[in-house]
């Protein structure tokens, strides 16, 4: 599993998927790696593959807050923009904010819901919590927003961060 990830960060798709593929074989109940083979399907382009694996890993648990993310925004990329809004919700409820929030931002400013993007925007700036808030979050809000340079501007703070998921 994580050899594809390796795989997927040199470029070598293919032989990314075949290394996701074999750990699914070796490990077929476990959600992370029935999560990732659909990320990484959806990485691939294989999306119709990437849909049904992410939804047969959903039939494994309804409550696994990163596939319904991974869904949503599979959803989005084919056109099924408010199914993707749906599920990327689902991501946020149950996880409690911790999943999803700067996607729910993007794909709320991409569909014209403004005020409730520029509200998850502020949650993202001013925590209640004082929990870590990754740029990246600020990041997908600005763009879905619109507001590229501020979007720009948070991603490079984000690598300054050496966020992982910048990749």
């Amino acid at each position: 599993q994580w050899y594809g990830w390796y795989l997927l960060a040199m470029e070598r798709f293919e032989e990314m998927l075949a290394a996701m593929r074999r750990a699914f074989e070796l490990d077929p109940l476990s959600l992370i790696i029935n999560d990732h083979l659909g990320y990484a399907l959806s990485l691939a382009g294989c999306h119709d593959e990437a849909i049904a694996q992410l939804q047969h890993t959903l039939e494994l648990d309804q409550a696994f807050a990163l596939t319904h993310l991974r869904l949503g925004l599979e959803y989005r990329l084919v056109g099924r923009r408010s199914d993707g809004l749906c599920e990327i919700a689902r991501a946020v409820d149950l996880s409690d904010g911790r999943i999803g929030l700067g996607y729910l931002g993007q794909a709320y400013g991409e569909d014209g819901g403004v005020a409730e993007a520029h509200e998850i925007l502020q949650s993202l700036e001013h925590p209640a919590d004082q929990r870590f808030v990754s740029p990246l979050d600020c990041a997908l809000v600005c763009d879905g927003l619109g507001e590229l340079d501020r979007a720009f501007a948070c991603l490079d703070q984000a690598l300054e961060m050496r966020i992982s998921d910048v990749i």
